[in-house]
Order: C-alpha cells, then structure tokens, then sequence
C-alpha cells in the first residue's frame, strides 16, 4: 500500500479530453487531465471565433424575426380597418413598409455575417465534398443570375457533408421562402406613388403581410439551418482532432 496522499483538489480537475478553449469559446482544446495543451487547431479548421460568429449570426436572425412579426400584427390591423377607417389602413400600411426597411437593414448586417459563417464552414470541408471553393461559397450570393441557384446548390453541399441527407428538404423549403419575398418586395413599394397616394389600402396592407410572412419563414428556417450546420461542423471538427 502506497503512503502517498492523493491531491485534494485531483477530484476537482476534469478527466482528459477535447473541450473548448477556455481562451477562444467554439475551438477544440486538448486537456491532459492536468493542463491545457497548445491551443492550435489543424489546417482546414472552422477557425477562432466561429462560435461567436454563428452566435451572432443567429442573433441578427432573430431581431429580424421580431420585425417581421410586428409587420405581421400591423399588416392584420391595417386589414381590419379597411372598410371603416381607410385613412388609418393605409397609415398601418406604410408603417408596416418603414418596418421592411428595418428588415432589409438588418439584412445587410446579417450578410457580413452569413458570409463569414459560411466561407469558414466551406474553407473547413474537404474541397472533394464542394462544387466550389470557399471563396464562391461568399462570392456567389452577389453574382446577378447566378446568385438565384449557386448559393442554394453551395449549401447543398455544406449540409450534405457535415449534415447529411437528412433535413435537406429544409434548404428547399427556405431557399422557395426567399425567392418569393425577394419578389413581393419589389412589388409592395410600388403600391405607393412619389406622392404618398394609395389607390387600394387593402392591397397594401394585404402584400404587406404576404411579404411580413415570407420575411418571418425566411428567418426561422435560416434560423434552424445556421445552428444545425454550426453545431453538425464544429462536431465533425472535434472528432477529426481527436482521432
């Protein structure tokens, strides 16, 4: 029997495994059971900060989400008040088109993000599993025409090699959701002439719900995608550094 004293503190200290960089959240670490190992993660890793640009990607999201909710509730008030109070209908109607560009502000803010978010996950993939580089992963969504396919294709592919085949109908589902408000909001602005005329305030406040709803499924399903396939590449990542 040995007379040596175990550590107090031994039982306090986790086992040896991968855990998050105490110092960079989201980045795979090696812990010996007694401290921390060099904190560099292998070539072709989603990188440092991922977590907190998935993170705050999916809190944009979300803000909009909240936005596209308010028109929905405005729109629906405006559409009550059709018939009685046409000057109020069409007022509801145009504070419900201001909300839109509070939509589209948002949406600029969450592209920076998107793009990063989905260049690392791309940069991070076997280039074998890819149609395109990392680089068009970003690039694509500005391309005129080619913009309206090779994204949805590009994250085909993400999903399919971090993800799987199942769920892939999600993609198409929000991929439909944002060609249909892309086009209703070209066409709601138009329903308001250079002098603030409205000729039908129940057409106005009826596309402003159409486009309030198609912003709102936009978002949850580019909600539900960006955090499956953040958590699915950081779990393939793990498993590839500890193997």
């Amino acid at each position: 029997m040995s007379d040596e004293m175990p550590s107090p503190y031994a039982a306090a200290l986790p086992p040896a495994g991968w855990y998050d960089d105490p110092e960079a959240p989201g980045n795979p670490r090696w812990w010996d059971g007694a401290e921390w190992h060099a904190s560099q993660v292998p070539a072709g890793s989603l990188g440092r900060g991922f977590a907190f640009v998935w993170r705050t990607l999916a809190g944009i999201i979300v803000a909009a989400m909240l936005v596209a909710l308010a028109q929905v509730v405005i729109s629906v008030i405006g559409l009550g008040m059709v018939r009685d109070e046409p000057d109020m209908a069409v007022r509801a109607g145009a504070v419900a088109l201001m909300a839109s560009f509070v939509s589209v502000l948002l949406m600029v803010v969450g592209a920076v993000f998107w793009c990063i978010w989905q260049y690392r996950i791309a940069a991070a993939t076997p280039r074998a599993s890819l149609r395109r580089s990392a680089g068009w992963h970003a690039g694509s969504w500005f391309i005129p025409i080619a913009s309206l396919w090779f994204p949805l294709q590009n994250m085909r592919d993400l999903w399919d090699a971090h993800v799987g085949p199942r769920g892939r109908a999600l993609l198409g589902w929000w991929w439909a959701a944002w060609i249909l408000q892309n086009v209703v909001e070209n066409v709601w602005p138009d329903l308001i002439d250079e002098n603030g005329y409205v000729d039908s305030p129940g057409w106005l406040n009826c596309v402003g719900l159409v486009a309030s709803l198609c912003w709102l499924s936009v978002d949850l399903l580019a909600l539900a995608i960006v955090r499956r396939l953040s958590r699915a590449a950081l779990a393939r990542q793990a498993a590839r550094i500890q193997t």
